[in-house]
């Protein structure tokens, strides 16, 4: 038998798997309350995403900057869902749910301002055939 819950007095005496089973609880519980809640890693990327891809269609030279937000985000967030230690835990705790809509969303904030720039591109293209097309007629 050990003490685990309190000092001195008040402490009460548990086995040894109880303890055990209270560290491990509050370890567990402890690694998303460190990290980006779900509404937050599908908000920032997506928004960002969507955002960036309304930019880039006006201004294509700033998908530069917008995927490098992103990709520097979503590396952050690759880098703690793939850890050995954290991430058995964050999967176990927010669900394989969460890791997967962490991967879409940064997969869609990176080809949301790609695609406003593949816009920009076809708009720009389109336009200049039109202007070719009116040479010849003329």
């Amino acid at each position: 038998m050990s003490a685990c819950m309190g000092w001195g007095r008040e402490a009460r005496v548990r086995s040894k798997e109880t303890c055990e089973m209270s560290l491990a609880s509050v370890m567990v519980f402890e690694v998303m309350d460190k990290e980006w809640p779900l509404w937050f890693v599908l908000l920032g990327f997506l928004g960002v995403g969507i955002v960036g891809m309304l930019v880039c269609r006006k201004w294509p030279i700033v998908a530069v900057f917008v995927l490098a937000w992103v990709i520097c985000g979503g590396m952050r967030q690759l880098l703690e869902l793939n850890d050995p230690y954290v991430g058995p835990a964050m999967r176990h705790e927010a669900g394989l749910g969460y890791v997967i809509l962490s991967y879409v969303s940064i997969g869609a904030g990176i080809f949301l301002p790609l695609m406003g720039v593949w816009q920009k591109r076809a708009k720009r293209r389109t336009a200049q055939i039109a202007r070719n097309s009116k040479r010849l007629c003329l």
